[in-house]
């Protein structure tokens, strides 16, 4: 080091610092205060040199007139709680999955069966109080005539125009069953959580296999036709039945698409999405096969199911529920008399639309099992070998072979 750096300019002693006086040692703000305040504390980290005083933070405000204006101070970055510090989510463990897959299944298990007892009081309150239906008994009771014929084509109509009334208040009531495990999520960021920003020709890629899927349905149908099992007559029956009144295609294009989306790709993929993004994926997509119990049904269900749970968990919930109403709206096309051969036509260039899309994204696709592989190892046999899991999916194929016969 220079003399002249020693000195300052021009030879100039620097000024000297003066003596640490009672506030500057009760402060610190004198730098041997400082040091000495350092060094006296056992363990603490080297003293950080000296910068001056501590300043005021800056305001955001425009000084007053002569004074130099600083911009405002920016706040320190925040970080989430790591695993083990408070506020931070707990380890996610076998018995954790185990315990959820219970809550699930006994809140899905109260949902079918609060729909089935909620849709059957709805309607039958409905089909007494139906003018025609009044009529009749009020005919059998002047003629002291028998019981009443619930065969009779008066009782089957009834039934018919109130049968969309009743699938729109169970399935209401049913959803309402998954408060118990969601809360208010339920109706918050389960509908609202976004993820990837959409792409539409994605999305219209994701329609096209869907309806490369409904191909396969048709193709598997007309195969059991011509050995002679009809596997769809309960299932189309059932449809044409809720269709007939304004209330019941209101359900199947819009209203039951929206409360199907909010219970299977809202709360049941979001409740255990925690535990992997394809197992949350893939078993959503069976529960939502197994809740149409027919079986039928269920082998077409359970391949969209996973198309439009993986479309809900890479962008939102709107978009699945975009597909699963244009889904709902095709089936209701077709039993207004237009040609099969145009659905045919169009399903066919849909399967090949499907092969092209395997064969152009094949190293995407090849990459999905990892990018949504499961933070616990082997969660499908911790959740499904689970007694109630089981028992739920036994009772609701037994049902659907019953329906068969």
């Amino acid at each position: 080091m220079t003399t002249s750096d020693q000195h300052g300019p021009a030879g100039e002693a620097p000024p000297p610092i003066p003596e640490p006086g009672l506030a500057d040692a009760i402060s610190g703000s004198h730098p041997s205060a400082a040091a000495g305040a350092a060094g006296s504390l056992r363990g603490a980290a080297p003293a950080q040199p000296y910068l001056g005083p501590p300043t005021a933070p800056a305001s955001p405000y425009p000084p007053a007139a002569g004074q130099p204006w600083l911009p405002p101070q920016t706040s320190q970055p925040w970080f989430p709680p790591q695993i083990g510090q408070p506020g931070a989510p707990a380890p996610l463990t076998k018995a954790g999955l185990r315990r959820d897959t219970r809550r699930l299944v006994l809140a899905y298990a109260g949902c079918l069966v609060v729909i089935q007892i909620v849709g059957a009081i709805v309607g039958g309150v409905a089909v007494i109080f139906d003018p025609a239906v009044r009529d009749m008994i009020n005919d059998m009771i002047a003629n002291s005539s028998g019981g009443i014929d619930l065969n009779s084509q008066t009782i089957i109509d009834a039934f018919s125009r109130y049968s969309g009334l009743a699938s729109v208040a169970g399935l209401v009531a049913g959803a309402s069953c998954f408060f118990a495990i969601r809360g208010k999520r339920l109706v918050t960021s389960d509908l609202t959580i976004v993820g990837e920003r959409v792409r539409l020709p994605v999305i219209g890629q994701l329609f096209v296999l869907m309806m490369a899927v409904q191909l396969l349905a048709s193709l598997m149908t007309a195969v059991l036709s011509w050995l002679g099992i009809d596997i769809t007559g309960s299932y189309e029956s059932g449809i044409e039945s809720i269709a007939a009144s304004p209330i019941g295609l209101v359900y199947v294009v819009l209203l039951g698409p929206f409360l199907e989306e909010l219970i299977f790709r809202g709360a049941v993929l979001r409740h255990l999405q925690p535990y992997g993004k394809n197992f949350a994926i893939i078993t959503s997509a069976v529960m939502f096969g197994l809740y149409h119990m027919i079986l039928f049904q269920a082998a077409y269900a359970i391949p969209v199911g996973i198309i439009l749970a993986y479309t809900a968990s890479r962008f939102s919930l709107k978009w699945s529920l975009a597909l699963h109403i244009a889904n709902n709206g095709l089936a209701m096309l077709s039993l207004t008399g237009v040609p099969e051969a145009v659905f045919l036509i169009f399903y066919v260039l849909c399967g090949a639309g499907a092969v092209a899309i395997f064969a152009l994204r094949r190293s995407e696709v090849r990459a999905l099992p990892a990018a949504g592989a499961p933070v616990l190892d082997h969660p499908y046999q911790i959740a499904w070998s689970h007694p109630l899991f089981i028992i739920a999916a036994l009772i609701l194929l037994a049902t659907g072979v019953l329906l068969l016969l």
